[in-house]
């Protein structure tokens, strides 16, 4: 999955994500998701000043 679309989101979450303007999962958001979507606990950490080339 490389959008945000492509995950099954609440409508209340999709809408926010769309207002805000992001269009695509950074590195960590894009293997978080689909553990969080899935029920299981996470915790997930990336390096600060993290961009999407």
């Amino acid at each position: 999955m490389s959008k945000f679309t492509d995950y099954q989101f609440k409508p209340f979450i999709r809408e926010a994500i769309d207002r805000l303007g992001f269009k695509e999962p950074t590195p960590i958001q894009k293997e978080m998701i689909p553990l969080i979507l899935k029920g299981s606990n996470a915790i997930g950490q990336a390096h600060t000043g993290t961009e999407i080339a």
